[in-house]
């Protein structure tokens, strides 16, 4: 049987009746938790962030414009 709000079973991850995400580790540079079902962001040594944000931050890549010389 489907629910009556997102139409789908198992339900939508963002539906209000669906069971709260599983958590499957933390980020390392904010410590936000990182759920089972969301985007996250992975560098290639397996590390997990929550964001390209912070992924950057982690490995010390800024974002700069271009300057002639």
């Amino acid at each position: 049987m489907s629910c009556q709000y997102c139409n789908k079973y198992p339900h939508d991850i963002h539906c209000p009746n669906a069971p709260d995400p599983k958590i499957h580790g933390f980020c390392p540079i904010c410590f936000e938790p990182l759920f089972d079902g969301y985007q996250d962001w992975i560098d290639n040594e397996n590390n997990y962030f929550c964001s390209k944000e912070c992924a950057c931050k982690y490995h010390g890549i800024e974002e700069k414009e271009w300057e002639e010389k």
